[in-house]
């Protein structure tokens, strides 16, 4: 049994479910978890497992997985969120890392909750670079029922060369400029191994190995029910995204599209709203939730 985090479960007094944190192991030792779970009915078969971004990301975005996996509970499903190892809560050293670390950590979190939940299949929800991933977990198992994409990666370089960007747009605006370029940062970040970015640090373990995971390459043997809620300012699918819907589609997948009119700050923490939140991405994975069969 899981090691609780608190001496009593939190339990919300108008939406009625419980909220559960704990300690779980994995191979680099405890990881943090939530689970949220439907104080009656529900669908008991599934559980939802987020898997969350990385550094300042992850800051950005948690607050939303928080507001997912309650709206889940809400709706009827059981839902359970993580700290990969060097996040949040959970054990581990950022500089060692690497992303099939990070695979693990979404296999042992699922594994975790279906023991919580007694549920035979887990849905994942990925976020930005969590979906990575939440792809890669899915090649590695055969419990998976669907597949949620909020704003997805589609290469693990992206991630890594976008917070670099960040970083020099950061020093334009305060009157600076700096004469290296994002190819010759990232080529400092391989050679030193650490790299300072906007209130983070890139690691070279990560990066190297990360660099060739692929959205749509694990995706290429899944053709369960998956949701792509793209969140840009743009009116049409990406040609990335439509690229994963074609993956998809072609193994027979059902694909639902969400098209969610913002564009976030990723890489940095806004100074008026620091967390990132969308009602109209939670109307629209509850709707594709209450849809699965």
């Amino acid at each position: 049994m899981p090691e609780l985090a608190a001496t009593s479960t939190a339990i919300d007094s108008v939406s009625s479910y419980r909220e559960l944190p704990l300690f779980f192991a994995s191979a680099s030792g405890a990881l943090y978890g939530v689970f949220y779970a439907p104080d009656v009915g529900g669908r008991q078969d599934r559980v939802l497992v987020f898997c969350h971004s990385l550094g300042i990301e992850h800051m950005v975005t948690q607050r939303m997985e928080v507001l997912g996996a309650r709206a889940a509970a809400k709706a009827g499903f059981t839902a359970f969120r993580y700290n990969s190892r060097a996040h949040g809560d959970s054990a581990g050293d950022p500089k060692d890392i690497t992303f099939t670390d990070l695979v693990d950590d979404a296999c042992a979190a699922a594994d975790q909750a279906r023991e919580l939940s007694g549920a035979a299949q887990v849905i994942l929800i990925g976020t930005r670079f969590g979906c990575l991933i939440a792809a890669a977990a899915i090649a590695r198992r055969d419990d998976a029922a669907a597949l949620a994409l909020w704003e997805p990666l589609h290469q693990g370089s992206e991630y890594f060369r976008a917070a670099v960007r960040t970083m020099l747009f950061c020093l334009v605006a305060q009157g600076k400029r700096s004469a290296a370029t994002v190819d010759d940062l990232v080529k400092r970040l391989e050679a030193d191994g650490v790299l300072p970015v906007v209130g983070t640090y890139l690691y070279r373990a990560l990066s190297r190995s990360a660099h060739e995971a692929d959205l749509g390459r694990s995706l290429q043997n899944w053709g369960g029910d998956t949701l792509i809620a793209q969140v840009q300012r743009r009116l049409t699918l990406s040609a990335s995204n439509q690229g994963v819907r074609s993956v998809v589609e072609q193994r027979g997948g059902k694909v639902t599209v969400a098209l969610i009119s913002q564009e976030p700050a990723w890489s940095m923490l806004p100074l008026v709203r620091p967390q990132w939140t969308s009602a109209a991405l939670l109307a629209a994975t509850t709707e594709w939730l209450h849809g699965l069969e």
